[in-house]
């Protein structure tokens, strides 16, 4: 029975939870709209791509996921704070703006400054992953368009 390795692209259900809370994240099941991606590519999370590599089609496994292979550790290195100036004058608490080019989530806003936080809001928390994997198609073409 064939099996997923690095370069195939595949197809699959996913249905992703905060672990220790089950808070929801997302559940391709609900939209049936299976998420597709190329296993080794980097497009989805490091844990995700761990979970995936091995399954056969019609496997159904569970995983947890640590933070460090999903979204990574929080850095309050990237929490600071920036001059009001800076920030839009209708910017509230929880906006998401962009600060140097990056994206940076509103925080508090002072009288003259605005505490931003560039971590992603999943960042230092643990993932549980339900994957089914429905297909396999195969070893996808490398940039260029040539066969890996």
């Amino acid at each position: 029975m064939r099996r997923v390795l690095e370069g195939d692209t595949v197809s699959l259900h996913l249905v992703a939870r905060v672990a220790g809370t089950g808070e929801l994240l997302d559940s391709t099941r609900e939209t049936n709209e299976p998420l597709s991606f190329v296993v080794g590519r980097h497009t989805v999370i490091p844990g995700l791509e761990d979970a995936v590599t091995g399954m056969s089609v019609g496997e159904v496994r569970s995983v947890d996921v640590s933070p460090e292979r999903a979204f990574g550790l929080r850095d309050e290195r990237r929490v600071t704070e920036i001059e009001r100036d800076r920030v839009p004058p209708e910017a509230e608490e929880g906006d998401i703006l962009r600060v140097d080019g990056a994206p940076m989530a509103v925080i508090e806003i002072t009288g003259s400054f605005v505490v931003v936080d560039g971590n992603h809001p999943l960042a230092g928390k643990a993932l549980s992953l339900e994957v089914e994997l429905l297909d396999i198609a195969g070893v996808a073409p490398a940039a260029g368009g040539a066969p890996a």
